[in-house]
């Protein structure tokens, strides 16, 4: 086998495999901290000249905005995912109250309010979730 066979069938394992979003987010995000903490525990161990005592300022301070951003990413994403399953979890809830409160619907006419409240439900629910 040659090199350009075998590169040619990695290629094609790697495009077998999906791309994973998250699990890229979380290997960008623990290089993050580790590096964050690594230069911490690096600035009491090791001595700074004077001449780089700005750089290092300057670079902490970049890697504890990055820092923030990642902890942000992850906690925001979990409380926004939080949030949309209680709003769907909510309007579930007012669908299955209003089809409950339609005893009888045998007539064409009671299955179209029925429709009509679950619309106007979904609607207001909506609105809601987009902060209107």
């Amino acid at each position: 086998m040659t090199i350009w066979e075998y590169l040619d069938r990695a290629s094609a394992r790697r495009a077998a495999r999906p791309f994973d979003a998250r699990l890229f987010a979380n290997v960008i995000g623990v290089a993050i901290v580790v590096g964050f903490l690594g230069a911490m525990i690096a600035l009491f161990v090791i001595p700074v000249k004077t001449a780089n005592k700005e750089l290092l300022s300057y670079m902490l301070g970049q890697l504890s905005g990055f820092l923030g951003g990642v902890v942000a990413y992850h906690y925001a994403s979990t409380a926004a995912q939080q949030q949309g399953s209680n709003s769907l979890s909510k309007m579930t809830d007012a669908v299955r109250e209003i089809a409950r409160s339609v005893p009888n619907a045998d007539t064409d006419d009671a299955a179209s309010k029925a429709a009509d409240r679950v619309a106007d439900a979904a609607v207001d629910t909506a609105d809601q979730i987009r902060g209107g």
